[in-house]
Parts: structure tokens; C-alpha cells; sequence
């Protein structure tokens, strides 16, 4: 393509945008981003890689909201609030917006390492160790009732910790998660009492009822895609739980649990009847690196559990809106339109920002950019 070329197509994407967008912030940033997720209405956190022993945390203020046509170049309004760095590379957070906490998972350590996000210093401060027998592990977040889950790659049980007091409330067996060695279990709270262990490599899922110290296993899934070679999973629950207090979940309210494979084989369980599928689609996505399959990320719109956002595939974030049959809503793909910044990327994370804005998402990409952005329906 010559450079003509390449500029039309530039200027043809940058006014299509002004009609597609409803907002539309592009940054670049110097290190390289591999986690975002909303704390507040102002800012975000990001998790960069640092070097090959550390990872960079920092809390980003975000900009006033503008019209697109004042954002859509590179933005310079993105601030440093604090930040710090990680005694080693981190490879997993999460992020408890209501406490304004980090959980971390490094690798070498066991356990989970807690930061605080101060609002009053520009420092990010390491401020516990939610110390355990499991090294690196897997890591999910309860931030209603303020557990945190550790699974591990192992034969050893998982744990559910209180982290007002960082006491074991809760064991799970999950010997009979794993198949293999290198078998990759990842722990997701689908309800106040329920937790689900999945199988990253298999998609079978089993699921626990944690009302006592022994959870007891209650159901176990497994999608009819022998093909996958990746699974990624996330619950409605978990995206009702992180966002607004004005916005609360009933315990009445069937929850459900969503499972995409590297080929785009999206399978919706309900909490009503774990047992069966509650729907199946075929996304328009596949996983063409094996290098990319760690980034598969899906989540749900808080605040509409039929609107899913999925990313980790390619250089773009697809959001669905799951009918009778998937459609496709809106495709995001301002990350691989950035100047001087690698075209061929892939986005690493995103999150939803619906404090307010029903739509809106943050998400960074491998090739250093972070947006924040608003489509219009």
C-alpha cells in the first residue's frame, strides 16, 4: 500500500469514526500494558511490563469526557496519579474498586500480595500479603461479600480468604479438575455462594456450593468442542459486582457463566440448571497465534447481560448482543489506527466504565496504546 494510500484510509476512518463513536480518548503510553480495569469514574488501573523481573502499577486519571472529534489524535490529558512497582512480574490482578485494592499474583510467590491505592499519596503501597501454600496463583474477586479465590495448577485444594481479616473461610477440592500437567485452572465466582473452577485447556467446569468450609461440588459442564485448545470464562455476576453501589444483585437472581473458546464456540449456562446449556453461538473470532490465546478476555455489560464484550483475539474488541442469534453490535479497532504504533497488535485487556455510561469501555493493546471509548447504538 502506498503512503497516499495509507493516509486515505486514515482520513476515511477518522470521519466514519465521528459518526460511530459517541466518545473516542486514544493514548500511548511508555511501557507496555497488559491489564486495565476501571477504579472509579476518573480513573483506571494498568498493569505494564517493567522488565523481566517486575511489573509497573500505576493509576491513570482519565480525561473530562469531549466530543469525538477532540480526542480521536493521540491525547496528552492522560495523567499519572501514583504508581509502583512489583517485587516480581505480576501475572494476574484484581482489582477491589470499592476498598481500592490491588491483589496481585507474582510469579515465585505464593500467596497473594495486596496493594493500596491512596488517594492521598502518588505512591502505589504494598499493604499485606495474603499469605498461602499455593505459588502464583489464579486469583478471582468477590467484592460484595470481599473474598478473594486462589486456585493453583496443582493437586493442592483451592481456598476461599476473607480479606478484611486474610482467614481461610472456605476449601475446595479440585483434584479432579486436572488432566494434564499442564492443565491451567481458573477460579470465577458465579453468585454470593457459588464458585466455578475452569479448566482453561478442556472448558469442563466444575461448580461449588461454598456455604460451608468444605465446599461441596454441585455440577460439573462440558462444552461438546473437542477442537478448542483454549478456553475463557466470565459470569454476569462478576460484572454486576464491580461497578456501581447504586446498582445491586438480588440472591434470587440466576446468574450465568460464560465459556468462549479460542474458535469462537461462545456456550451461556444458567444458574436455574447448571446441568444444560442455556444458549450457544459461534462468534466471529478465532484465536490465530498461539501466542494471543492468554489475552482471550470476555465480559458482560453490567448492567445488560445479553451485551458481551470480547477481545485477546486481534487487534480489535468485539462487542455482541446475544439474541436468538449473536450480532455483532460494534467492533472497536482504534488500536491498530494510532500513529507511529505498530499496526499488527493484539488488545491485552478491557473493562467496562459504567459508573455512568452504559457503553463505555477502556481498553490497552501490546502495541503501547490504552482508549477509552463510547459507541453509539
Amino acid at each position: 500500500m502506498s503512503d497516499d494510500e495509507f493516509s486515505d484510509n486514515e482520513d476515511e476512518w477518522y470521519f466514519d469514526s465521528i459518526k460511530r463513536y459517541k466518545s473516542l480518548s486514544m493514548f500511548e503510553i511508555q511501557k507496555t500494558p497488559v491489564h486495565v480495569s476501571c477504579i472509579d469514574t476518573n480513573s483506571v488501573c494498568v498493569i505494564s511490563g517493567f522488565d523481566k523481573n517486575h511489573s509497573e502499577i500505576t493509576e491513570l486519571l482519565l480525561p473530562i469526557k469531549s466530543s469525538v472529534e477532540d480526542n480521536l489524535s493521540n491525547n496528552s490529558d492522560l495523567k499519572l496519579k501514583c504508581g509502583t512497582f512489583s517485587e516480581s512480574v505480576i501475572s494476574q490482578v484484581q482489582v477491589h474498586n470499592k476498598k481500592r485494592l490491588i491483589f496481585s499474583s507474582e510469579e515465585g510467590v505464593s500467596g497473594a500480595i495486596v496493594y493500596g491505592l491512596d488517594s492521598q499519596s502518588d505512591q502505589i503501597k504494598k499493604c499485606g500479603h495474603i499469605r498461602n501454600i499455593l505459588l502464583n496463583p489464579q486469583i478471582a474477586l468477590n467484592q460484595s461479600e470481599s473474598q478473594l479465590l486462589l486456585s493453583q495448577n496443582s493437586r493442592n485444594d483451592s481456598f476461599i480468604v476473607d480479606i478484611n481479616n486474610t482467614d481461610i473461610s472456605g476449601t475446595i477440592s479440585t483434584k479432579d479438575n486436572l488432566n494434564q500437567e499442564t492443565d491451567i485452572l481458573i477460579p470465577l465466582f458465579v453468585h454470593f455462594n457459588t464458585v466455578s473452577i475452569l479448566n482453561r485447556r478442556t472448558g469442563v467446569a466444575n461448580f461449588y456450593d461454598v456455604r460451608t468450609n468444605s465446599a461441596c461440588k454441585i455440577a460439573k459442564i462440558c462444552p461438546p468442542f473437542n477442537n478448542a485448545k483454549m478456553w475463557s470464562c466470565t459470569s454476569n455476576f462478576l460484572s454486576q459486582n464491580v461497578i456501581s453501589s447504586e446498582y445491586t444483585v438480588s440472591n434470587h437472581d440466576s446468574s450465568r457463566i460464560f465459556l468462549l473458546s479460542d474458535e469462537g464456540n461462545l456456550m451461556i449456562y444458567d444458574s436455574r440448571n447448571w446441568n444444560s446449556f442455556f444458549a450457544k453461538y459461534n462468534l466471529d473470532v478465532y484465536c490465530k497465534s498461539d501466542n494471543y490465546k492468554k489475552y482471550m478476555q470476555l465480559s458482560c455489560s453490567p448492567f445488560d447481560k445479553n451485551i458481551l464484550a470480547v477481545s485477546g483475539f486481534d487487534s480489535n474488541v468485539h462487542v455482541y448482543r446475544l439474541e436468538s442469534e449473536s450480532r455483532l453490535l460494534f467492533m472497536h479497532d482504534g488500536h491498530s489506527h494510532v500513529d507511529d504504533c505498530e499496526k499488527e497488535t493484539v488488545v491485552s485487556s478491557h473493562g467496562w466504565m459504567n459508573f455512568e455510561d452504559m457503553h463505555q469501555i477502556v481498553s490497552c493493546a501490546l502495541n503501547k496504546t490504552l482508549q477509552l471509548w463510547e459507541f453509539n447504538l
